[in-house]
Formats: structure tokens, C-alpha cells, sequence
């Protein structure tokens, strides 16, 4: 684990990093609700959560994502879960019922794995790896899609972590995040199946929101 934001704190300027090497997040205009575990972040049509860039989050070779989400309802445009970058070395969205995970190279072609099923209001388990050669899009433990990306590798950039819109600038999601997590290797099969059982991440503290808000 590189990155691992659980969203409990009762600060909504603040998503701390509970991974080895403290990559704090800031939020602008986000909030938290009660979450698959402990808070959640909610972004409402605007906002954005913000992870400076540092070489642990960089990317560049095998990597994974893993978050759980919740969104009622499609999508009425494109709206970011999570994006590093512009070209992008890994990102994931929404659009329409379509779930999209994948990454750009420095010409900016685009390199995306699609999958539905998460937008029934429910909260979904996702995870988003790449291997190298293959992206893969699992969805509540199970495989979900598989692309071949036939030897393309992902662009390097400085830019942030953006989590939950493109940069505050637009694209922005109308619902929760809980529990991101970033690996700097491709998660097995076994691994993710693993993982989606487990439960909470990180342990819950004394930090959680006494007001945070119902959104289920």
C-alpha cells in the first residue's frame, strides 16, 4: 500500500493517509457521511480532494486502485473518481452506467478497461489494476472486464492526486468514496477477493464525524 484514505476524520479539510508515508489529502468543498466504514467523502456535483504529488504515488509501472464507492444512479456526463495527472498515469470514472479504469500515454491515447453494475445506489467494492500488459476491473470481488493494453506504458507526471472531480475544475462526482487505497503492484485474482471481504482498512479511531449526515 502507497495510499490508503479511509475518510473517518471529522475535518473535511483533512483525509488522512493511514499507508507508510503519510501522503495527507486536502479537501475544498466536500463533506463526509456515514460510509461503508466509519465516514465516507461525499462530493455533491463539485468539490475536490487533493494528494499532492510524491514519488509513492507517482506510478509509471504495475499498479492497482481499490476503493469502495456508492452512486445513485447513471451518470449524466463523466464524472472522476480518482485521476493522476493530465495526461493521466491511472485514473477511474463514471460515465453514464459504465464504470472506466485505465491510464494515458504521453501522446495521449487513451488505454481504459468499462464495466457496469455500480450505480444502483448500493455501496460496490472496485478494484482497478494493471499489470503491465492487461488492465482488469473487478467489482465486488469478481472480475468485471479485461483489456490488453499491447505494450503501452503510462505517462509520467508532477500533477496531484485528484479525487473526486478533475482538479476542481469540472467532471465531478455526485456521491461517496470510502477507503482508497493505492498498491504500486498489480493485486492478484486472489488478492482482491481477499480484500473485499476483509473489512475495514484501517482501524477506527475516535476521529469519526459525530454529525456526519445518512446518504443511504
Amino acid at each position: 500500500t502507497v495510499l490508503l484514505l479511509a475518510f473517518d476524520e471529522d475535518d473535511d479539510g483533512t483525509a488522512e493517509d493511514w499507508g507508510p508515508n503519510e501522503s495527507d489529502g486536502f479537501g475544498d468543498g466536500v463533506s463526509r457521511v456515514i460510509g461503508r466504514y466509519g465516514n465516507a467523502l461525499r462530493v455533491d456535483g463539485a468539490g475536490v480532494v487533493t494528494v499532492p504529488h510524491n514519488p509513492d504515488i507517482a506510478g509509471g509501472g504495475p499498479f492497482s486502485m481499490e476503493l469502495w464507492m456508492r452512486h445513485d444512479g447513471p451518470s449524466t456526463d463523466l464524472e472522476v473518481l480518482a485521476v493522476k495527472g493530465d495526461p493521466s498515469t491511472y485514473g477511474m470514472a463514471l460515465f453514464g452506467e459504465s464504470l472506466l479504469f485505465g491510464f494515458d500515454e504521453s501522446d495521449g491515447t487513451e488505454w481504459a478497461t468499462v464495466s457496469t453494475g455500480v450505480t444502483d445506489g448500493d455501496w460496490h467494492h472496485v478494484v482497478g489494476v494493471f499489470d503491465g500488459g492487461e488492465l482488469s476491473l473487478y467489482i465486488d470481488g469478481a472480475m468485471a472486464s479485461s483489456t490488453p493494453t499491447f505494450g503501452a506504458t503510462p505517462a509520467l507526471n508532477t500533477l496531484d492526486l485528484s479525487i473526486g472531480s478533475f482538479f476542481g475544475v469540472g467532471a465531478a462526482l455526485t456521491g461517496e468514496i470510502d477507503q482508497l487505497r493505492l498498491y504500486d503492484e498489480a493485486l492478484s485474482a486472489s488478492e482482491v477477493v481477499d480484500l473485499s471481504t476483509d473489512g475495514e482498512a484501517c482501524p477506527l479511531g475516535g476521529n469519526l464525524a459525530l454529525d456526519a449526515r445518512a446518504s443511504a
